[in-house]
């Protein structure tokens, strides 16, 4: 009979995002102990606000909560920083920036340097909520571009 051991985890470093500018454990500690709402307005620059919205909960095709809760402008990523260019970064998905980054905002939390955990035993956790960022990114990429091109001639050949 062989006997099975736990592991040991450990959670040495901590990067995260939440609606309302919360980027850090302290910055969420105070959001809960003040009771605050981090829910905002919805953001003009992702879609038509105006043509999507009703205030009908009811009407198809529209959304009637006039707030929700984002995590700040994902264009601000930093390409370079991560040897891409700038259009692989473009057409990589919003929430996969934000991983990279606070992946190796959770590293820092923790004092490690990223390279010192090349070939070691080492794992990151990740939690998303939703992939909506995602559809303006895909939408706007030469690739989804061409897909809808050839899939609306297929329909018409």
């Amino acid at each position: 009979m062989s006997v099975v051991r736990p592991s040991a985890v450990a959670v040495v470093g901590i990067g995260c995002r939440f609606p309302g500018g919360i980027d850090s454990l302290k910055a969420l500690e105070v959001l809960l102990e003040r009771k605050e709402d981090a829910l905002g307005q919805l953001p003009f620059e992702r879609f038509d606000v105006e043509r999507y919205f009703s205030s009908e909960q009811s009407t198809p095709g529209t959304f009637y909560a006039p707030r929700c809760g984002t995590v700040g402008d994902v264009r601000l990523f930093d390409a370079r920083f991560w040897g891409m260019s700038a259009k692989e970064a473009e057409n990589l998905d919003p929430q996969q920036r934000m991983v990279l980054e606070m992946t190796w905002e959770a590293f820092e939390d923790a004092g490690i340097p990223p390279s010192k955990m090349a070939h070691s035993d080492t794992a990151v956790f990740i939690g998303a909520a939703s992939a909506d960022m995602a559809i303006p990114a895909r939408m706007k990429s030469s690739r989804y571009r061409q897909w809808r091109r050839l899939s609306r001639q297929a329909k018409f050949s």
